[in-house]
């Protein structure tokens, strides 16, 4: 179990980085591939990877394309369909015969991308595993108070309708400390990250999911969340609400929680 970087190459020729940690001296066992959220990268989330790799959960944490280590140009996919290859690559280079089940899953924006993965691309994982996650940028639970975390250029966005690279939205919640973290996005990479239609794809979770959320999320409405959640045709779906966490630090606080449904999802 190691922070060791590795790298795989993706369609369009770009490295694309990932940690991975795995439990030691196991033959087999549940693996995860987990995705960050906005302006972060895989390396941004502490002790989750060892954690869950403690818990017996082989975890590999990506840094999308565009962000942390992995190539490409910053906050933005040149075709937004390339994102989910990436996905689809890695997930055959952890799928072995060591993996009982593979699941995908994400925080924020890497929830969003695990959702669409699934909803819109492939089936071929067992599992979405779901941190405080950001659908659509119109979706119903998203907080319609300023809070003041991202900001839109019109004029930039205007121009982007013509040009979708064009980075018109600004995250003034990058970390400034950060070399690796991410603050400008293009049209093109809010296609590539968000639900092409929000309630079609709710209705497309039909698989084993966990939602997991911060009772003092600022970003999102809790209780609009929790009534979404009930959208997913699913028959095997649990809503874990984690009382005085925000939305930042839902991940870390809950890797007991992933593990715990993470392993009853694999007799």
């Amino acid at each position: 179990m190691a922070d060791e970087i590795k790298t795989i190459e993706a369609e369009d020729g770009i490295e694309i980085a990932y940690r991975e940690f795995l439990p030691e001296g196991a033959e087999e066992y549940p693996c995860l591939l987990f995705i960050h959220g906005s302006t972060c990268h895989g390396g941004a989330y502490g002790n989750v990877g060892p954690d869950l790799a403690e818990a017996g959960i082989g975890a590999t944490l990506m840094d999308v394309r565009g962000h942390g280590l992995s190539g490409g140009p910053r906050g933005d996919v040149p075709v937004p369909v390339l994102l989910l290859k990436d996905i689809e690559r890695l997930l055959g280079t952890i799928r072995g015969p060591h993996c009982a089940k593979l699941f995908l899953g994400g925080h924020s924006s890497g929830g969003g991308i695990a959702a669409k993965y699934y909803a819109e691309y492939q089936k071929n994982i067992d599992g979405l595993v779901l941190l405080a996650p950001h659908f659509h940028h119109k979706a119903p639970q998203n907080r319609r108070d300023d809070t003041g975390a991202v900001e839109v250029s019109k004029t930039k966005l205007a121009l982007s309708l013509l040009n979708p690279s064009i980075r018109f939205l600004h995250y003034n919640i990058a970390d400034e400390e950060d070399e690796l973290s991410v603050a400008d996005y293009s049209l093109n990479w809010t296609r590539a990250t968000q639900l092409a239609d929000y309630e079609a794809g709710l209705r497309a979770i039909d698989l084993p999911v966990v939602w997991i959320v911060g009772e003092e999320d600022d970003f999102f409405d809790v209780e609009i969340m929790r009534r979404e959640f009930e959208k997913m045709p699913s028959q095997d779906k649990q809503f874990i609400l984690r009382e005085g966490i925000e939305h930042t630090m839902v991940t870390e606080e809950s890797v007991p929680q992933m593990a715990e449904w993470i392993k009853g999802h694999c007799s």
